[in-house]
């Protein structure tokens, strides 16, 4: 049973960041490490799930399944990675059955 779905956009969580920041996105900062910031953020909100799949366009499973085995390789709660094309570059939605749900 799928408890919520939560859509991710690397854009709009930069956008965010950014305005939160006192200082604009550096040119030297590097497009791997903003991922991974971005990439870490959704593995910090669905540690504590029961189950969570992953769904994004190919690029976007590959990179962020490349993040997960290298970076949080004890991530038990990702059951799944699903391709879909109808997500852009930067998009992921989350579906999340929380420790609390039941079958």
């Amino acid at each position: 049973m799928v408890a919520e779905t939560v859509l991710y956009t690397a854009s709009e969580y930069y956008k965010n960041k950014q305005e939160n920041r006192r200082y604009a996105f550096e040119e030297e900062d590097r497009f791997d490490d903003a991922y991974d910031d971005f990439y870490g953020r959704i593995c910090d909100d669905v540690t504590d799930q029961a189950e969570v799949v992953i769904a994004a366009n190919r690029d976007g499973v590959k990179s962020f399944r490349h993040f997960v085995e290298n970076s949080r390789p004890n991530l038990a709660p990702i059951v799944s990675f699903e391709t879909t094309p109808d997500l852009d570059d930067g998009q992921f939605a989350i579906f999340i059955r929380d420790s609390s749900s039941h079958n």
